[in-house]
Formats: C-alpha cells, structure tokens, sequence
C-alpha cells in the first residue's frame, strides 16, 4: 500500500478529531509545595479555556500512568464516562494523545482531556522506585518481571538455572 492510499482510507483518524486547546504550566526543575494533581488541574483549566470549553464538555481523560484516574478528574473538576492512563516513558504525550483520538472516533468519549506531568516532589522508596497506589504496586518493583520470565520460557531454563546464571 502506497502512502498515498494510507492518505485515503476511511479508517484513518485524520479529518475526525482536533486538538482544540492547549494549557501549560511554567516548566522548573523542581516545583516545591506542588503536587503532581494540582499542576495538572492547572495546565486543564488553561486548555480548558483555550479550547473555548467548560469542564461540564469534557467526558473523557487520559492521563499519565502515574497519577489515580479519579484522583484527577476531581482534581480537575470532571466525571469523565471514558478514562485511562498511558505510560509509554518518553512517548507517553504522543501515545496519551492517539488514545484520546481513537476514545473520540470509537464513540467512547466527545471531547477528551490529556494531561501530563509530575512535581518532581514524590517521595522516594529505597531502591529507588517512587511512591505510588497501594494498588499500583502491591507487590513492590516489578518492571522487568516480564522480561525474565519471556526469556525464562524462550530459553527453557529452570527458575534455579536462571538465578545461577548471573551470579
């Protein structure tokens, strides 16, 4: 398939969704006394009236994977029917922003709010992992468990086999 025929599909999103406003706060290194909750309701009620909206118009949210949905929306003063968080580390704006689109021509939402960024303030745990729901990581850090155990089955190694390998 030609570029020019991607061009024409009707299955494309180009022509059926905007991004109608945009609100941002003042970037530092570090924002003390702020949370992660508080700047984004900030930075919403920026493009909220950039977009010419009222908060009552928004009924879909897409945040990062950090911050608690309903955390959010009450931060921010909605009752989104359509929220989700994307964390796709530094790709997670353009990912946050094709899943709004795709929520809008998927029927799940009309108007949907992204919004994205941290204080930089969160406590820290030892070994480094951050603060989060006790929802989120129950079990403690577990990012590279998938990794391990794919290459586990690939390899078809023991668990003991596996410890014994880097030691």
């Amino acid at each position: 398939m030609t570029l020019m025929d991607r061009r024409r599909r009707s299955d494309t999103l180009r022509g059926k969704v905007a991004i109608v406003g945009i609100g941002e706060v003042p970037t530092r290194r570090v924002i003390p006394d702020r949370t992660m909750y508080g700047l984004n309701a900030e930075a919403a009620k920026i493009a909220i009236a950039d977009a010419g909206l009222r908060k009552e118009d928004i009924n879909g949210l897409v945040t990062d994977g950090a911050a608690a949905l309903a955390t959010m929306a009450e931060y921010i003063g909605i009752r989104p029917t359509f929220a989700t968080g994307v964390s796709m580390q530094g790709a997670s704006g353009a990912s946050a922003t094709t899943v709004a689109a795709s929520a809008i021509n998927g029927g799940l939402a009309d108007t949907v709010l992204v919004v994205m960024g941290n204080s930089r303030l969160d406590r820290a745990m030892p070994g480094g992992a951050s603060v989060r729901s006790e929802w989120e990581e129950a079990y403690g850090p577990a990012a590279g468990a998938p990794d391990t155990l794919r290459f586990t089955l690939d390899i078809c190694m023991s668990s003991e086999q596996l410890r014994n390998r880097w030691r």
